[in-house]
């Protein structure tokens, strides 16, 4: 078994603090006008694709992506996804066969309105990358029998993975761009799934660039105060009103739009990437590496144990974000005792 990589573990447990602080800002500190809390926007701004890159980026350790691994990914990820389905439903009091149906159907046309999505769209992304991966790896076989050398492998293979994308995304948009078993979310997603399991995989390539972090550290802070959750940068509105019926400069608003995000999660993603990378190899981190260790039951589970006391928000919100780390860990470690419940309730 290889052994654990305490930077990342590091990561994690960091990366499952900020989900549980972000939907303590949402819910408990400040519900009604969360979007306007500077937190809540830093955190928005790269957490999940955070979460998403490190997958990958762990996912690069494989030698193979084959049916095997897939199937795997699918135990771990799919069946606590769908179990969790019906699991909330009854514990929301839909005991009855029609509505349980109705939870299903709901969450099929979109994951996203269960609160898991991302379980079920890292397994998509894992799909992805299994079978892109075998389709680029018989073509790279075809090639070397004609001998053809002339760039590098990793070029070749990240030419056509870019390629499967565009393709992908020309049929995706062939459906009027549908939610349907979490489409959007993946084709949203995947970019920073296929970077980190490329950059984990190509890391010899890549580890002269970007090595003092300086620009992150520069550029993130200042890019972040322009982000904006719904329209990925805050002048959106402007842009489009600047734009008028001109239905090119729309789609140049559309796509800047959409780029910033990108731009803004990905330095995000160094800014931390680069903090935990200096302090991990100079301090042990043994809580937040051991919370590490149990995001699936925090994720899972940390919403059940929220506290909303009338009039004591500071205090609800301390206790909330206590209660929805520890908890979970502790249940973790109880339904570890019992492989059956582990591997349907957390994918162990």
């Amino acid at each position: 078994m290889r052994e654990r990589n305490q930077m990342i573990d590091n990561l994690k447990g960091f990366a499952i603090v900020l989900v549980v602080l972000g939907h303590v800002i949402q819910t408990i500190y400040a519900p009604d006008r969360y979007d306007a809390n500077l937190a809540f926007k830093i955190i928005y701004s790269f957490h999940m694709p955070l979460f998403i890159f490190i997958s990958g980026y762990l996912s690069g350790y494989k030698e193979r992506t084959d049916f095997n691994w897939i199937r795997g990914r699918f135990l771990r990820l799919g069946i606590p996804f769908w179990f969790w389905v019906l699991l909330d439903s009854i514990i929301c009091g839909k005991w009855s066969c029609e509505e349980l149906k109705s939870s299903y159907l709901r969450v099929f046309h979109d994951p996203s309105d269960q609160g898991l999505w991302f379980l079920w769209v890292l397994f998509l992304c894992c799909v992805f990358l299994g079978v892109s991966t075998n389709i680029v790896e018989y073509v790279m076989k075809e090639l070397h029998k004609f001998r053809f050398q002339t760039i590098g492998a990793w070029t070749i293979e990240i030419s056509m993975i870019l390629l499967l994308l565009i393709s992908l995304g020309v049929v995706w948009s062939l459906t009027g761009f549908t939610s349907i078993l979490g489409l959007r979310l993946f084709c949203k997603e995947i970019v920073f799934f296929l970077a980190g399991y490329y950059i984990r995989k190509y890391k010899n390539t890549f580890s002269g660039h970007f090595r003092s972090g300086i620009f992150f550290y520069v550029l993130y802070p200042i890019c972040v105060c322009m982000w904006d959750r719904t329209h990925f940068v805050i002048f959106y509105d402007d842009m489009m009103n600047l734009a008028g019926s001109n239905i090119i400069l729309k789609i140049c608003a559309l796509g800047f739009a959409a780029v910033y995000f990108y731009f803004v999660s990905f330095l995000g993603i160094g800014f931390v990437w680069k903090i935990f990378e200096y302090i991990s190899n100079r301090i042990k981190l043994h809580i937040l590496s051991e919370v590490g260790m149990y995001t699936m039951e925090i994720y899972i589970l940390h919403l059940y144990f929220f506290i909303n006391l009338y009039g004591q928000r500071w205090l609800n919100s301390i206790l909330s974000l206590f209660f929805g780390i520890v908890i979970p860990i502790f249940i973790g470690k109880i339904f570890a005792r019992c492989k059956v419940l582990s591997k349907v309730l957390f994918g162990h």
